[in-house]
């Protein structure tokens, strides 16, 4: 990755002022506390990844896609509950 021209002529503090601005305009943050006791298997686990943040924002996502998914079976499988409550309720009549 090149450095663009105009970041070799700004000076540490516009450097720094420039990323609060990007910062303040496309991040967020979040602080997670963990009990030293009950959250142990957690801590090990995220001693041992070499990204913390990468690997907890895969796991969200890993999750996040497995929650879909499951969303989608269940109104597929009301869906077609509602299909075939609809054609007994057609032949009845």
């Amino acid at each position: 990755m090149s450095a663009r021209k105009d970041e070799w002529d700004m000076t540490p503090f516009s450097q720094l002022k420039a990323q609060e601005k990007y910062d303040k305009d496309h991040t967020t943050g979040f602080y997670m506390k963990l009990n030293l006791r009950t959250d142990q298997d957690i801590i090990r686990w995220l001693w041992k990844q070499r990204s913390k943040q990468g690997a907890i924002k895969q796991l969200i996502r890993c999750w996040s896609r497995a929650e879909i998914a499951t969303q989608s079976r269940l109104e597929l499988a009301n869906f077609s509950r509602l299909e075939k409550a609809n054609a007994a309720a057609d032949s009845f009549l």
